[in-house]
């Protein structure tokens, strides 16, 4: 797997609106290691089996074509189960390699 970067359109018909984040790279790469530790072991954690095929409802355009896995990303941590609250937390995006 590798990460991609943000999509480059964002869909007004999003069902919530988190605030606005800023993460450092170290963030990003965290999540992204750990979906992709993950992934790569067949294993999903959390409510909502992450990580899981993204399907792109939201409409985003990205740079890179699919298919995608999703994961959360959190302000504090590593997510490793339990409830994902997305007025907290986001989602990174993952490219399974062909």
């Amino acid at each position: 797997m590798s990460s991609i970067s943000s999509p480059s359109n964002k869909a007004s018909h999003r069902t919530h609106n988190p605030p606005l984040q800023n993460y450092s790279a170290s963030k990003v790469s965290a999540a992204v290691s750990q979906g992709c530790n993950y992934f790569q072991s067949n294993q999903q954690v959390g409510s909502n089996d992450y990580p899981h095929r993204y399907n792109n409802y939201e409409g985003f355009d990205f740079r890179v074509a699919g298919p995608y896995q999703e994961f959360p990303i959190k302000t504090s941590g590593v997510y490793t189960g339990g409830k994902f609250s997305f007025v907290e937390n986001y989602r990174v995006w993952m490219r399974t390699r062909s």
